[in-house]
């Protein structure tokens, strides 16, 4: 259901559970939401949108617990098909089906698969990885240089350039970050590294208070695995500039172990995550 104005609350229906804001949130607007659907988890603002929602608006909406997901031009919309349906979609393509025929096997518009097959849906949220889940959203995927990230970045004690506009570096990426904007994780593979570490590195992980650490990370690492199968997954920490005791407690109790340090004038501890289950 789509709110512009006001008015647009009183038509819809009392069992809705995902609204899109378009023009402004109001505090007003979002106490009259969570009055007229009861059942509300998922709130999408409109880059407009989320420019000119209030404070209170976003904190009265975040205390009831509704998942509060900026939608911008490909940049974390969510898609009606999966990975697996994207391969099918390439195949049935290369075979000389033509864009009617594929979407009516999918079960989409001709623009939706006209749009995957050239590419756009680089930073689109997939929906195996949420929907039909029973938890809520945990991480939403982004991109690099998404304003909330880099201010999430510049907090984060191994960036470089505050400022900048990108700040993952390069390599292949995969970068999260929570609805409420409190939490980012990036993601990087590298085809060639001068440090003599093989896998994908999770080069940056900020929590600002979307949760429990150790549980953002476990998660973290679901979508990785989704993304690069069989790839080992590891990080750096810098003990001098981190606060706690134990440096990289997080990562441990989210099940990673040290694995060594690095070679370099600054002693890194290497982190390891725990490799994935394999079933006979």
């Amino acid at each position: 259901m789509i709110v512009r104005r006001m008015q647009d609350i009183a038509g819809i229906p009392d069992t809705a559970n995902k609204v899109r804001v378009v023009r402004c949130l109001t505090r007003r607007v979002a106490e009259s939401l969570l009055n007229r659907c009861p059942r509300l988890k998922r709130v999408t603002l409109t880059r407009f949108a989320r420019k000119r929602a209030s404070k209170k608006a976003l904190d009265c909406l975040l205390s009831a617990k509704i998942d509060l997901i900026c939608d911008s031009a490909r940049q974390g919309r969510p898609v009606g098909f999966s990975r697996v349906e994207l391969m099918k979609m390439r195949l049935m393509r290369e075979k000389g089906f033509s864009y009617e025929r594929i979407a009516s096997f999918v079960g989409i518009s001709q623009g939706s698969v006209f749009s995957a097959l050239k590419g756009y849906t680089k930073f689109h949220r997939w929906r195996e990885d949420y929907d039909g889940r029973k938890e809520r959203v945990v991480w939403m995927i982004t991109r690099d240089g998404d304003p909330d990230g880099r201010k999430l970045a510049d907090n984060h004690y191994s960036r470089k350039t505050k400022g900048a506009k990108f700040f993952c570096g390069p390599g292949e990426k995969l970068v999260l970050i929570t609805p409420d904007k409190k939490a980012l994780f990036v993601w990087r593979r590298n085809k060639v590294r001068w440090d003599g570490q093989k896998g994908v590195e999770c080069a940056m992980f900020r929590n600002e208070g979307a949760g429990l650490s150790s549980a953002l990370i476990k998660e973290a690492v679901k979508l990785a695995r989704k993304r690069w199968l069989g790839e080992r997954l590891f990080t750096y920490v810098r003990p001098d500039r981190i606060k706690s005791t134990d440096p990289g407690f997080c990562f441990k109790k989210a099940g990673w172990r040290v694995v060594g340090t690095n070679r370099g004038r600054r002693k890194l501890l290497i982190l390891e995550a725990p490799a994935p289950r394999r079933f006979a």
